[in-house]
């Protein structure tokens, strides 16, 4: 089962890619967005991502696509932010760069840690985590509010069936963590962790 985590080159997505450096992170910002900027590393799960800065003071987002992601799905995220921004233009959410070719998601080429990996480059989008916001009534509302606006733009679009992402860290995919249970060292831990995916399987 561990196969649904790799794409269509048996790269598997939970292995790290080599990482990408901020002195390509700002090469690629140049060679394929016309950008001279100055790169820090941002977290990210699988992806390597970056936020550039240029000399005015404009920011933005460097995605640098994992190398084992299937292509489908890397063009689906494209559509689903080239449709909201269409259909609801003022929404807050990262809008798409195009590179200087036209492209949403072009594909790095050339002899650095990127080469074959595709790109996507967003606006920066300003504000606080949530995660370090004071909890209150009006940010729950214009949460909710925000959230309800995203589902609506939603509706109308219809991603190709291949698009469809697995996570492994989504439960209803919970299957497909069977074969990593070798690596916990401790039997009782195994032994637990079976018995639930058993159950899970099961019911």
């Amino acid at each position: 089962m561990l196969d649904r985590a790799t794409s269509a080159g048996n790269a598997s997505l939970l292995e790290a890619a080599a990482p990408i450096t901020v002195g390509t992170a700002e090469d690629l910002a140049a060679r394929y967005y016309g950008l001279s900027v100055q790169a820090t590393p941002l977290a990210g799960e699988r992806d390597d991502n970056f936020q550039l800065i240029t000399s005015d003071g404009s920011r933005f987002v460097l995605k640098i696509v994992h190398p084992a992601e299937d292509p489908s799905v890397t063009a689906a995220q494209t559509e689903v932010l080239d449709h909201v921004a269409r259909t609801d233009p003022e929404l807050p959410i990262a809008r798409l760069v195009p590179a200087t070719d036209g492209s949403l998601d072009p594909r790095a080429d050339g002899a650095s840690e990127a080469s074959g990996r595709a790109l996507r480059m967003t606006t920066f989008c300003k504000g606080t985590p949530l995660r370090e916001s004071a909890p209150s009534a009006a940010l729950r509302e214009a949460l909710g509010a925000t959230l309800a606006r995203l589902a609506r733009a939603l509706q109308s679009f219809r991603p190709a069936p291949a698009a469809h992402q697995r996570l492994l860290w989504d439960l209803a995919e919970a299957s497909d963590l069977r074969p990593m249970v070798s690596e916990i060292d401790r039997p009782e831990h195994r032994r637990r962790l079976e018995g639930f995916l058993d159950r899970y399987d099961e019911e």
